[in-house]
Formats: structure tokens, C-alpha cells, sequence
């Protein structure tokens, strides 16, 4: 028998677990690993505070299927040192700056979601066992780094203690909404509710269904461009390229804009 690596259709020998990010994609990881007879030793959802309803909405629906199939559904958090919690839009609030990503940086994630997953399996004993990731076959540049993990020993040593289900099962997004829906349930994206990397029509449809959220959202704007932390011309280009009010002038003013072959940012 080869040696299992991270693309192993397989699981891996010993512990492993799951690290589930309330989307489609590891919703689906989790229904196809039960279908083939597959048991994680923990599925782990860390909660930014700032999710969408309708993820939290299918991170119950999932943590209750969770406990009637017998997979370990854990939450988690990320804890300030004064043992309190905050929120990505709390915190985005209290710094007058805009979630770290609007920046071109990751450190949203890594706070609120991979440190506090890494955290809990540190102190129950499992940080040396193999995570899956619900990255799936048609994320072409994770894909590669996959690969290449596996073909190079010296390329990054930390990958080597994860593992790539649907990538080694050749599943796309497609497949993965195909399997959520012969489950009956709904496709969500997971997405904190004031991602700058947010399409327009997300946007609109925050305004739509959550206006609350969307006002936080607008007052986050508001507090990092008072403090000149934010080009929201640039930052929120997704949004209309002005500014998240998706008012008719600001969206004309933007249309007019690139008509004249000026760039938004």
C-alpha cells in the first residue's frame, strides 16, 4: 500500500477531523464522508459573530444532523485575553477599521476562524491530527498547492497534516450543490455579512433581507472613513465603487465612470 498523503481519497491512519466552514462545500464533505462510511473525530465550526443568518441557520440545521449520525460537533470561538468575545463587526466598530481582507490581508481569518480551531485541538490533544478542508476540484490554484505538497517533501511541512477530500473524490461546486440537494437542503454560501469581497448583488440582497446587518455595515464604512482608514472608492469596488449606500447617483456615478475608461481603483 502507498503512503497516504493529502489527496488520498482515503482517510488518513489515526485521528482526523473535520474543519467545517458552514458553506456548501463542507456541508456536502460532511454528508458524502457519512455515505461512504467515514467517522471524523470532531467537526469544528468557528463563529466570527458576523456570519450571515442563513449560515447560522445551516450551522444548526448541520450540527443537529451532526448528533443524529454520531459526528462530534464542536463551536468555537475566538477569546480575547480579558476572556471576552468579539465579533469581526464589533471589533471592526471599536478600531475604526474595515475587516483586515479589504486591505488585501487574511488576518480576519486567521483570528476568528484557523486560531481558534487550532486552539481547541491543542488542548484536547489533536493538534498533530489531519484536518479535512472542503476545498473542491474546481478551485484550480488550491488544487496545484495540493500537488504540489505532495510531490515536494520540503514544500510547506505544515499542509502535510491536512487533507483534501472532495479534491481526491474530483468533486466541483456543482456536485457539492447536487448533493445538499438530493439531502433537501438549501445551498449557503458562508460569508461574514460585511466581507469586502462581497459582489454587488450580495450586497443588495443584504440590503433586501437583513437591513440591520447592513446598517452595522455602513457604519463600519463610516467609522474607518472618518478615521482615514478606508478608500472606500476602491475598497467597496464591488459594491458600486463609491460607497455600500447602492444608491441610483452613487451606481450612476460609477457607470459614467467606467464608460470614460475611468478605473474604480
Amino acid at each position: 500500500m502507498s503512503e497516504w498523503n493529502i489527496l488520498n481519497p482515503e482517510p488518513p491512519p489515526g485521528i482526523w477531523g473535520v474543519n467545517f466552514g458552514g458553506g456548501v462545500n463542507s456541508t456536502a464533505l460532511l454528508l458524502l464522508m457519512h455515505q461512504r462510511g467515514m467517522f471524523p473525530a470532531w467537526v469544528l465550526f468557528s463563529d466570527t459573530g458576523s456570519e450571515r443568518p442563513e449560515t447560522y441557520e445551516n450551522v444548526a440545521r448541520v450540527k443537529d444532523w451532526c448528533a443524529s449520525v454520531g459526528f462530534p460537533f464542536e463551536v468555537v470561538r475566538w477569546i480575547r485575553k480579558d476572556g471576552s468575545f468579539e465579533s469581526v463587526h464589533d471589533n471592526c466598530l471599536r478600531t475604526e477599521y474595515l475587516p483586515s481582507k479589504a486591505y488585501g490581508y487574511s488576518g480576519c481569518t486567521y483570528k476568528w476562524k484557523i486560531q481558534p480551531m487550532a486552539k481547541w485541538r491543542k488542548q484536547n490533544g489533536l493538534d498533530e491530527s489531519v484536518v479535512a478542508i472542503g476545498y473542491d476540484v474546481g478551485e484550480k490554484a488550491r488544487v496545484k498547492k495540493a500537488k504540489i505538497a505532495c510531490q515536494d517533501a520540503e514544500y510547506d511541512p505544515s499542509l502535510r497534516t491536512l487533507w483534501y477530500p472532495l479534491i481526491a473524490w474530483e468533486i466541483d461546486r456543482a456536485g457539492c450543490e447536487e448533493v445538499l440537494k438530493k439531502q433537501g437542503w438549501p445551498t449557503v454560501k458562508s460569508s461574514c455579512f460585511l466581507c469586502p469581497h462581497m459582489r454587488k448583488g450580495e450586497w443588495e440582497s443584504l440590503k433586501a433581507e437583513h437591513p440591520s446587518l447592513f446598517k452595522i455595515a455602513l457604519d463600519v464604512e463610516a467609522g474607518a472613513k472618518a478615521a482615514g482608514n478606508a478608500n472606500t472608492a476602491s475598497i467597496f469596488k464591488q459594491a458600486g465603487g463609491t460607497c455600500l449606500c447602492l444608491a441610483d447617483a452613487c451606481l450612476t456615478d460609477v457607470n459614467d465612470a467606467d464608460s470614460k475608461g475611468v478605473a474604480n481603483g
